[in-house]
């Protein structure tokens, strides 16, 4: 598995590697990227881009709710 994660990830960057050389047998590459879309791709082993996750903490996701909510009015 390939794992790309943007490179302003930093605090997220060291909380993988831990969990990749504890629990993987180096099955698992961590690539640090600039990302044009979300903070994390996780990736076949041919980089094929399989899923993509955007982490927002709770007020950030509110606010964006409320501005997709005002594009439809």
């Amino acid at each position: 598995m390939l794992i790309k994660l943007d490179v302003r990830e930093t605090k997220l960057k060291s909380q993988l590697e831990s969990l990749i050389l504890v629990s993987d047998n180096n099955h698992t590459q961590l690539v640090m990227e600039q990302l044009p879309l979300g903070d994390v791709i996780l990736c076949n082993d041919d980089g094929t881009e399989r899923v993509m996750i955007e982490r927002k903490s709770l007020p950030d996701l509110a606010s964006s709710i409320v501005d997709l909510s005002l594009i439809h009015i």
